[in-house]
């Protein structure tokens, strides 16, 4: 087995632990909620005893909480998350509908982000006025400590209410896209463009520099394929880490600009008190993350043998 092999077994192995754990406690916490299940399911509803009935019998009330954690598991397993309490539907249909557009978005927000943020590290890095580097240096600072739904007001305020450019709500089209993905994509680009500022300034003392500049490498060659590389290391780490809070930041996203999408379906859930609906987002976000993150460890350890 060759060590890039071994490396991603590791991985997989703990990606299927990570899973595991999120999926356990998500059953833990929704049963430990206080109060009766099904009072706060059927909270401001009709409650009959047919209804209770159906009810107990979905959720496996009646079984000990370990009968229901295997029976969880089983579901698990073979690729059954259950059936919504508030519709009848299975949920991991519900969750198929959705999920592309959330991670259509999450993936547009990492994109604009991991690119923007590149570029403006490079021009802080590379730039010979120092005002320039002042200067995206505390725009960087503003963006990472921007609130994402203040964020999203002032874009939502200037490129679609004042300017007309793109929608203000709705999934239609990539228009409607380009303002969520940006508001998500924004503390992106602060954390990326200081990590790649940061580390091009770092990689230009290295001697291993200094000698391919006494070869006579050009000064762009110098940048682009000796220290860029290096310095994207820890880009690829951050990436792998924001990958995370873009998910958990589409939630709210998505309920701003009105987006059809995951998010939206688990506040729903939560709202409704759907607990096999918001068992099921939880373990398909789990999973989504956890592939991502492998993805980018993989692409982390071709670049640095090290990490092999």
């Amino acid at each position: 087995m060759t060590p890039l092999v071994r490396y991603i077994a590791v991985k997989l192995i703990w990606g299927v632990v990570v899973v595991l754990g999120t999926a356990t406690l998500a059953f833990i916490v929704l049963r430990v909620v206080p109060g009766d299940p099904i009072q706060l399911i059927l909270a401001g509803g009709q409650t009959t005893p047919q209804v209770v009935d159906e009810i107990t019998r979905q959720l496996h009330l009646n079984d000990s909480l370990g009968q229901q954690y295997l029976l969880y598991l089983e579901g698990l397993l073979h690729g059954n998350l259950g059936v919504s309490i508030v519709n009848g539907q299975s949920v991991s249909h519900q969750i198929t509908a959705v999920l592309p557009t959330t991670l259509v978005l999450v993936g547009a927000a990492t994109v604009i982000g991991v690119v923007l943020g590149v570029l403006g590290g490079l021009v802080a890095s590379w730039s010979p006025w120092p005002i320039v580097n002042r200067l995206l240096t505390s725009l960087y600072t503003v963006l990472a400590s921007l609130p994402g739904f203040w964020a999203a007001l002032l874009l939502l305020t200037l490129f679609s209410f004042n300017l007309g450019w793109f929608p203000a709500a709705g999934t239609n089209g990539w228009g409607s896209l380009v303002l969520p993905a940006l508001t998500l994509a924004l503390p992106v680009i602060a954390i990326i463009g200081q990590l790649v500022r940061d580390g091009m300034c770092e990689v230009m003392l290295e001697p291993y520099i200094f000698a391919a500049r006494a070869k006579g490498v050009s000064e762009l060659s110098v940048r682009t394929k000796h220290a860029l590389r290096n310095a994207l290391t820890p880009v690829l780490t951050a990436t792998g880490i924001t990958i995370g809070s873009l998910i958990t930041g589409a939630v709210v996203v998505e309920q701003i600009f009105a987006r059809q999408g995951a998010g939206q379906l688990a506040v729903n859930a939560i709202n409704h008190r759907d607990f096999p609906m918001v068992e099921g987002i939880v373990v398909v976000v789990a999973v989504a993350f956890v592939l991502l993150n492998i993805l980018v460890e993989i692409l982390h350890a071709l670049l640095d043998p090290r990490v092999r």
